[in-house]
C-alpha cells in the first residue's frame, strides 16, 4: 500500500504517515465476522455458569471474549460504553442497579498463528476492535514465544 501523510500526524504512527489502503470492500467480511462471533457468544453465554473457564481458540473468534462478557452482563456493551454517563463517585453502577451480581467467567484466548505486528493493527480499520475483543480474556496465549 502506498503511504500518504496523516492528517493530524500521529494517527498513522511515529513517522506521521498512514496507509491509504481502501478497506471498504472488507465491510461484508467484517459484518459476517461479527455475526459469527455474536452467534457463538449467544450460545456459549447460555451454557456457562458463573466462574466457569472458557478457552477460546484462534483468531476466528477474536471478538468472542468481549461479546461473551457483554452477553453475560460482566461488562457494559461496547455501543453503550461511549454514550453512557460516567460512573458515580461512590463506585456504584446505575446500569446494574437491581440486577443480580454476576461472577465473571475466567477466559483464555489462545492464538495458533503468528501474531501480526502493531503496524498491521494500526492499518486495519477494525484493528482496535480486534485487540479489544481479545484483551477481554484473562489470559492471552501465543503459539510461540516469538509471536508474543
Amino acid at each position: 500500500a502506498s503511504v500518504a501523510p496523516s492528517p493530524g500526524g500521529a494517527a498513522g504512527g511515529d513517522d506521521g504517515a498512514r496507509s491509504d489502503w481502501d478497506q471498504s470492500r472488507l465491510d461484508l467480511w467484517w459484518d459476517a465476522f461479527n455475526v459469527v462471533n455474536r452467534r457463538v457468544s449467544d450460545v456459549v453465554a447460555g451454557l456457562v455458569n458463573d466462574g466457569d473457564i472458557v478457552w477460546v481458540h484462534d483468531y476466528h473468534l477474536a471478538l468472542l471474549p468481549r461479546m461473551l462478557r457483554e452477553a453475560r452482563g460482566e461488562i457494559q456493551p461496547e455501543a453503550a460504553k461511549h454514550s453512557a454517563a460516567p460512573p458515580s463517585p461512590d463506585g456504584g453502577d446505575e446500569a446494574n442497579v437491581g440486577r443480580p451480581s454476576v461472577k465473571p467467567v475466567r477466559m483464555i484466548f489462545f492464538i495458533h498463528v503468528p501474531f501480526p505486528t502493531s503496524q498491521v493493527f494500526r492499518e486495519l480499520q477494525h484493528g482496535e476492535d480486534l485487540l479489544d475483543g481479545m484483551l477481554q480474556a484473562d489470559v492471552v496465549g501465543f503459539h510461540a514465544f516469538d509471536h508474543a
